[in-house]
């Protein structure tokens, strides 16, 4: 009996060593991503990583979404899951929901608090099939370049002015978190707007 008692603190110990372990350790976002426009057609792609340097979970878009789990090269497990068109009806619902709960304001003060901006590139040559929109987007980039003097911030963006869509870009954010933060100010938030 005494030994079962022994076996069991063991290996609750080594549980929540192994989660405060995880709570803890700062956590990397990656999302990577490539669109183009051309008046052939649009596509693009993208990929999001969560978790640390060499594993975690990581979703693709190919025909579909392709969620593996594991070391990123070589994971242990991935499933594919069809990607479900909602109309914008459903989408505007669920997001009135959202939005009567917890407040625009409130989701920023928890994004800003929670979430630490690693790094972001976007290159490529930007074109829409309204001149004046492609230079109203360029505008706003130009801005954001050089309000950011961090080196981690990368925008290289040629504008195609013309009447026919000229878009191919490619862009990559990476983002930091720890679990622990995440949960501490995601439940207070909670909290405070339940009641």
């Amino acid at each position: 009996m005494a030994m079962n008692a022994a076996i069991i603190f063991w290996v609750l110990l080594l549980f929540f060593t192994g989660l405060l372990i995880v709570l803890f350790r700062t956590v990397q976002i990656q999302f990577r991503g490539f669109l183009t426009d051309l008046p052939s057609g649009r596509q693009w792609k993208g990929v999001v990583q969560v978790g640390w340097n060499r594993s975690g979970i990581k979703i693709r878009s190919q025909e579909g979404l392709l969620v593996q789990v594991g070391p990123y090269h070589h994971p242990w497990f991935s499933f594919k899951r069809p990607i479900k068109a909602r109309s914008s009806r459903q989408r505007s619902k669920s997001f009135k929901r959202i939005r009567k709960r917890i407040s625009t304001g409130e989701w920023i003060a928890l994004i800003r608090k929670t979430l630490r901006f690693q790094s972001m590139t976007l290159t490529g040559q930007m074109g829409f099939t309204n001149p004046m929109t492609t230079g109203i987007v360029f505008g706003v980039l130009s801005a954001l370049k050089h309000g950011f003097s961090s080196s981690g911030f990368q925008i290289q963006v040629e504008p195609q002015f013309s009447d026919l869509p000229n878009t191919k870009l490619e862009g990559k954010i990476g983002l930091q978190f720890r679990p622990i933060i995440v949960l501490w100010h995601g439940g207070r938030t909670l909290i405070k707007f339940r009641r």
